[in-house]
This record gives C-alpha cells, structure tokens and sequence, in this order.
C-alpha cells in the first residue's frame, strides 16, 4: 500500500465529530493530519496539524490525501442564524471552493451534511428533502449538496441525525447528552416538546461507518456511492426519550412549555447494513445511557444494575 492510500486530512479535528474520528482513525492505522482553527485536543497524535481556517489550505498540500473529511461547519442552527453571512461563507463558499479543488486532484471528499433535512415544523414529518428551507442552516447544506451533486464532483454528504454519545472533545447541548448529564447531575430530565420526533445518531456507529468509506477508498470504490447518505441509529419522540433516560438514572421528569420546533425521522438502514449486529445497532436507551456513564467515568446507578441481565 502506497503512502498516499494510507494518508487523511481531516479538517474540524478538534471538534465534536473530528476529535472521536482523529482518535478512531489513529487507533485503526491511519496516517492523519489534522486541520482546525482550535488548537489539537490532548493526547490525539496527529502526523501533522495545521492550525489554520480550511479555506487556506494550499492546493498542493491537498493532493497528498487518499481522502479529505470536512466536519468544520456551523453545525447548529443557532449558530447559523447569530452568524448568517459567516455560515455561507463557511459552510457553503469555502467548502464548495475546497471541493473544486479536491476534484481538479481527483481526491474524494466526505463532509458533513444535516439530517434536518428530512423535517416539517409540525409534528407531521417528511422523508424528502424539501428545496425551500425556512432558516439558514438547512438551506445551506441543502444547497450545497445539489451544487455538488450536479457538478459530478467526488464529494459525498453525509446527512447526520442528531449527534450523540461520547467524544474527546464532547458537546454537552445535544439532546441526548444533556438529558444525561442533567439527569446525572442535577436528578433530573427537562423536557419541551415532548409529541415531536428526533432521530439520533451515535458517536460509534458515526465512527464505524466513516471507517468503512474510507476502506472502500483504498479499494477504488467510492464511485459505486450515492452522493448522499442518511445516518441515523435511533428514532422517536423527545418524550420517550427523556422518560428512558430519567428511568436508568432513577430522575424526575420535568416539562416545559413546548416552543413548535420541527420534527424529523431519518432512515437508518444504510447505517445499519454497515454495522451488522442487530443486536449492537439496536441497543436500548439504557445501553447507550450505560455507554456513555462508563466513558464518563460516572457511577452507573443501582437500580441500573439490577435491571440490566
């Protein structure tokens, strides 16, 4: 195996996504330089690290990797909507740039796209994706993808459900970690909106699934790829989410006045051909609860244990 085969970039790699992906991909072999305006997180030992916007990044450098991975965006939709013009640039301009770049090399990449997508602002939901976004954040990455898409460029857009779980540099206001953490340090879970659904998507079968499209690179395969690929491990509403979280910690339910965010349901079949195990990939509430206390070094509670066979 050639260098080049073995060599990534990953731009975001100090964040939520790229940290778990830098130590992940460093675990299983691979040659990785990292890419972010934040300094590298503690421990990750990338093979170079270039503190610095993407958008600087010289062209030569670029064709040195088998595969560049963006997950530097705006990621929420308040950031997007405090910093509109900042969000475009980001998360359209630069990135639609980067990727021009990458195919004049002939370099594939994978960025992060949004699940959201796949949303209505009622309870009532919707699995087509809809051109006409009502805030910014959807209309860029929805753009983007069409842009990129008709360009033919070797770009794929992975449109992620709501991040959950553990990483080396965690966010705690997702959904699912923060009804956690509450429950953990406080006794209890808040809820708004408890009638609206939420698809969700695990930190490890994130992981895993990138490190099976990277695979697929080494083995010229890409091409056979959609340009884009929902991933989403569990879906349902916000209410019995939080109700099985507050069961494994032993919390109280707390609720507050519902405020109409959007629903959305995401398909997880494509995620879950790739992990195999049903009994992996479908692992309860209380697993993942469990999954995440043991990677927090929390005390699991007694009640959990008695439960659990």
């Amino acid at each position: 195996m050639s260098n080049k085969l073995n060599q990534v970039l990953l731009i975001g790699a100090s964040g939520y996504l790229g940290a778990l992906l830098a130590k992940d991909m460093l675990e299983c072999g691979w040659a990785v330089d990292g890419c972010d305006t934040r300094k590298p997180i503690e421990g990750l030992n990338f093979r170079n690290f270039f503190q610095m916007d993407f958008s600087d990044m010289n062209s030569d450098r670029l064709g040195d990797y088998a595969a560049v991975l963006w997950f530097a965006g705006h990621s929420t939709v308040s950031k997007c909507v405090d910093d509109p013009v900042g969000s475009v640039e980001n998360n359209f301009t630069n990135l639609l740039k980067l990727a021009e770049k990458l195919h004049t090399l002939d370099v594939p990449l994978i960025y992060a796209s949004t699940a959201s997508l796949y949303s209505s602002s009622q309870n009532e939901f919707s699995l087509i994706a809809d051109e006409r976004r009502s805030n910014i954040y959807d209309s860029g990455k929805l753009s983007l993808d069409i842009v990129l898409n008709g360009l033919g460029y070797r770009a794929l857009g992975l449109r992620l459900a709501t991040v959950a779980g553990w990483s080396p540099h965690i966010r705690w206001e997702t959904i699912f970690n923060a009804m956690n953490r509450s429950a953990y340090l406080n006794g209890n879970v808040f809820i708004t909106n408890p009638s609206n659904f939420r698809s969700l998507l695990f930190t490890d079968e994130f992981s895993m699934y990138v490190l099976h499209i990277l695979s697929l690179i080494k083995e010229n395969s890409f091409s056979n790829l959609p340009t884009q690929i929902p991933l989403s491990c569990w879906s349902g509403s916000i209410g019995s989410l939080g109700a099985e979280i507050a069961n494994f910690w032993g919390a109280t339910l707390e609720f507050g006045q519902d405020c109409g965010t959007y629903s959305f349901v995401v398909p997880d079949k494509p995620l879950q051909v790739v992990v195999g195990n049903s009994n992996v990939f479908y692992r309860s509430i209380a697993e993942r609860c469990r999954d995440l206390a043991i990677q927090m070094n929390w005390d699991i509670p007694v009640t959990a244990n008695r439960n659990r066979k």
